[in-house]
């Protein structure tokens, strides 16, 4: 590609800080104000991953993501927004492709790490994670059952793109076997999501101590962070790894009194190239929104909504669930995502009924060639259905359309009426489809060949 047609890249410079607050009452100066303007001014970070941090009561809520551990500990962890060019909001909880179930991400500690997802004009969203080891008993199995519960970030819509940094209270810079082993252990947890360690990636990280505490005399790789031990890290995902540019300390904050740990500085040159990962309602809705504006994004959210007050509404009738229409199943890890509203039969024998499914691009696919249960499997059933689609004002599916996967422009929805009359064809599929066993299998997914060759 030529150096022309190349995407311009955004700089970010992010720093990963035990600010050392906890200590602050009993130090003869109180540096904490002068800590934070040291981020910004001297390091010139535009966000940071803190912990043993307090952050001042001037930052807005929009700018901190902050947990408080409590109990004798009033301080915690955070991600702080230091530049106003960039934005940050908290993410608390997620879920992943198999479950209905929100999954917490802060479940061990609450309070000692903090999860944001950053926002830089033009730039994909960033997940933020800042990490304190907690020295209460092991600190190994704290940081395991740590890992643990962020296990479901990196099966969510938001863990294809993610910046893991702190103090991990765990270092490799040791020669006692038993503590080496304990060590990689937490670091082959990390690896195990995804994550690479930020140091690996540049050509020029920062070095070694000759007093590095594993004996290597300079030649390791271990920073020291704290004193001579390497207890800080940063890490990023794959998708981010050939966007960092440099990695790097700065020890004038121990020496000017600002901590009892050096900054780990990352300066990365972000992409607007997107990275592909898997969705859910919540993410694809997002998505729409960002590529055809507001009133498309409210389209699938009430769409969304009517799945979940339908499905309520039947299983109250019923007194039991017998359809399931909330599963909202995706296209996989993409950057161009289809969102499927169906109907899983859930009494025996079980099956799956289609309706529509909605494509990020902006079109709206009814999915007569999927509809493999009575009644609309039938010609008859799935004609009185195009003929109510065809009462919206811009629809026209033609009856030689009523094997295929039809589709019409998202933007038709955003008159009411013709909302409404989708919903009524939507709810009609819904109380009256009942399983049976389908004609195959499997129902295949749409072809575009197929949809082509209707067409024609």
């Amino acid at each position: 590609m030529d150096d022309e047609t190349q995407p311009e890249t955004i700089s970010l410079r992010l720093a990963s800080w035990n600010l050392n607050h906890w200590r602050q009452p009993l130090l003869p100066a109180d540096t904490r104000r002068a800590a934070w303007e040291y981020l910004t001014r001297d390091i010139g970070a535009q966000v940071a991953l803190v912990q043993e941090a307090v952050p001042p009561l001037e930052f807005g809520r929009d700018r901190v993501v902050y947990g408080e551990m409590a109990g004798h500990r009033n301080w915690g962890s955070a991600v702080v927004a230091l530049d106003p060019a960039v934005c940050i909001e908290p993410l608390g909880s997620v879920r992943n492709a198999w479950s209905r179930r929100r999954f917490l991400l802060t479940n061990t500690h609450p309070g000692s790490v903090a999860v944001a997802r950053l926002t830089v004009p033009g730039i994909q969203p960033i997940t933020l994670v800042s990490v304190y080891g907690v020295l209460d008993g092991s600190v190994v199995s704290t940081m395991l059952r740590v890992i643990a519960d962020l296990v479901p970030l990196f099966d969510s819509p938001y863990g294809a793109r993610v910046i893991l940094g702190g103090d991990l209270n765990v270092s490799r810079a040791t020669k006692d076997p038993k503590h080496l082993a304990r060590a990689e252990a937490v670091f082959a947890t990390i690896r195990s999501l995804g994550l690479v360690e930020a140091k690996s990636l540049v050509t020029e990280p920062p070095t070694s101590s000759p007093e590095c505490p594993c004996g290597s005399g300079a030649t390791c790789d271990h920073v020291p962070t704290w004193g001579r031990a390497e207890l800080d890290h940063l890490f990023v995902s794959p998708s981010l790894a050939g966007q960092v540019r440099a990695v790097s300390v700065d020890p004038t904050a121990v020496t000017a009194g600002l901590s009892d740990h050096v900054p780990l500085v990352i300066d990365l040159e972000l992409s607007p190239e997107r990275t592909p990962h898997i969705w859910d309602e919540e993410s694809f809705a997002e998505e729409i929104g960002r590529r055809h504006g507001p009133a498309a994004r409210d389209i699938i959210e009430r769409l969304v909504s009517w799945a979940d007050q339908k499905e309520r509404e039947l299983a109250s009738a019923t007194g039991v669930r017998t359809k399931t229409l909330t599963r909202f199943p995706t296209n996989g890890s993409t950057i161009d995502p289809e969102l499927w509203w169906q109907v899983d039969l859930e009494l025996e024998p079980k099956g799956i009924q289609s309706t529509i499914s909605i494509k990020a691009k902006g079109d709206v696919v009814v999915q007569f060639g999927n509809m493999r249960h009575p009644p609309f499997d039938s010609t008859e059933a799935r004609d009185e259905l195009r003929v109510t689609l065809n009462e919206m004002d811009g629809v026209d599916i033609p009856a030689r359309q009523l094997r295929w996967w039809p589709r019409f422009p998202l933007s038709v929805l955003e008159d009411p009426a013709n909302l409404a009359r989708l919903v009524a064809v939507l709810d009609r599929i819904t109380t009256e489809s009942h399983a049976a066993p389908p004609a195959v299998a499997d129902p295949p997914a749409e072809s575009e060949d197929l949809v082509a060759a209707a067409a024609e």
